[in-house]
């Protein structure tokens, strides 16, 4: 989630949905807090809010993100060969989320 290419969401945006991300990938969706995503961010949480008033807004934001991402790496893959295709969706989502 590095090199995110979302287009339709503002860099702050962008970055508090980076932190989102790895908030929920240290803690997990029960124990995520926006205090958390806050100090990953590097800001207050009225900062946070700012963005999205409450914790389910903020996580439908997310969603919504990561749809976004995975339809501009769906839209991003050049050859046409099915397996071609999965293989560097795959790589794309899973191997490159990673780094």
């Amino acid at each position: 989630m590095d090199d995110l290419a979302s287009q339709s969401f503002p860099e702050p945006e962008r970055a508090i949905m980076k932190a989102t991300y790895q908030v929920l990938c240290e803690y997990g969706y029960a124990d995520l807090t926006i205090q958390q995503i806050a100090d990953e961010y590097g800001k207050t949480t009225t900062a946070v809010h700012y963005h999205c008033d409450t914790k389910n807004k903020l996580l439908t934001a997310f969603l919504d993100y990561l749809l976004e991402e995975l339809a501009d790496s769906v839209h991003n893959i050049r050859t046409t060969n099915p397996e071609n295709r999965l293989k560097f969706l795959l790589d794309e989502l899973l191997v490159k989320s990673k780094n």
